[in-house]
């Protein structure tokens, strides 16, 4: 009688086909058995059969009888009260990196900062919608300025003034709406800070930043308020698509900007690129102070890396800071206290009322 399996053997080949092997260990012949008892024995992988109510069973393991089943509770139930939950580390704190810097010529000795004057009562600062004819353009820029509380536009020391380039598709109003103000009312007013102003000029399609910030925009700020007029007392920032404008500016004039911040930047195309012959060209001791911080859930997380890792190379220092968040209006606005603090350290500090009044 010959049985036909799905094994084949081929004549010639010098070894033993599968079916052949697993006859010769079978202790009686073949014959005698049913067809369905031979396709078990051929077809078995010698792993021990389960009961069809077994199998039924996820993962093919049978449950222990009820006899182990009070034990092991009483085995896992220490395990059990010995686990904790694991926080979520709160953010992280600034990470300063820093690097061997040539000897630098010192620059001049700064005037202090205007204090607040003596007697002035009010709480907020103000915030005025401007507008600027652009030379060649039909076109005005748009912009916000915040003047501290009770600004002096006579004050002989002139404010530190900190230019904020807002996002994608957003407008000089971003910055305002985040709340900038506000925060920046509470650290004047409780000496955080010494009183400062803020401009936050709007991008429109097919304008170059750079040249309408710095030819157009400043000049003309410094001509009307007592702002600016030395590096140290101006610092450009920007968030998302305005980091990147903030890096182009404050990388290429750092005769006018002594500090840099990139909030979750979306980086210029090529600037990653153009950073190290921008960097080359900085004079001796007038690198830029340099902020970048983003969300750990940020789509431009990896983009960020990048600028970390050509800043390395450059020996450029910088403070890194990764927070919990993503590329969103709530994440800028949580920040806000810090990345003021952050500017405000490399502008003269000054009493919150004037003595001298």
């Amino acid at each position: 009688m010959r049985i036909v399996t799905g094994l084949r053997h081929h004549p010639g080949s010098g070894s033993p086909s599968c079916f052949e092997r697993a006859r010769s260990f079978l202790p009686m012949p073949l014959p005698h058995l049913t067809r369905r008892r031979r396709r078990s024995i051929l077809g078995s992988t010698g792993a021990p059969r389960r009961s069809a109510c077994q199998r039924r069973r996820r993962g093919f393991v049978p449950m222990p009888s009820l006899a182990l089943r009070i034990p092991l509770v009483f085995l896992i139930l220490p395990l059990l009260a010995g686990c904790r939950a694991i926080d979520v580390p709160a953010d992280a704190e600034p990470t300063r990196t820093s690097a061997l810097q040539p000897s630098a010529t010192p620059r001049p000795e700064r005037p202090a900062a205007p204090a607040t004057p003596s007697g002035c009562t009010d709480l907020h600062g103000q915030v005025l919608a401007e507008e600027l004819p652009i030379p060649g353009d039909s076109r005005t820029l748009a912009y916000r300025l915040y003047l501290p509380p009770c600004f002096d536009p006579e004050s002989e020391a002139p404010y530190p003034t900190l230019y904020l380039l807002h996002g994608l598709a957003q407008s000089e109003a971003e910055w305002d709406e985040l709340g900038i103000d506000t925060v920046a009312d509470r650290l004047i007013l409780d000496g955080s800070a010494p009183p400062f102003v803020i401009v936050m000029p709007g991008e429109r399609t097919g304008f170059d930043m750079l040249s309408v910030m710095t030819g157009t925009l400043l000049p003309h700020l410094e001509a009307s308020f007592p702002t600016g007029g030395e590096p140290d007392l101006r610092a450009v920032g920007g968030l998302s698509r305005g980091g990147g404008w903030a890096l182009r500016i404050g990388a290429q004039r750092t005769d006018l900007f002594g500090a840099i911040g990139l909030h979750s930047p979306a980086v210029l195309s090529p600037d990653l690129y153009l950073l190290p012959t921008w960097a080359r060209q900085i004079p001796s001791g007038t690198t830029p102070r340099l902020w970048l911080d983003i969300g750990t859930d940020d789509t431009l997380l990896p983009a960020a890396r990048e600028l970390r890792a050509v800043l390395d190379q450059l020996h450029w220092p910088y403070v890194w800071v990764l927070n919990r968040g993503e590329h969103t209006t709530s994440y800028w606005s949580e920040h806000l206290a810090q990345y003021l603090r952050w500017y405000a350290e490399g502008w003269p500090s000054s009493s919150r009322v004037d003595a001298s009044g």
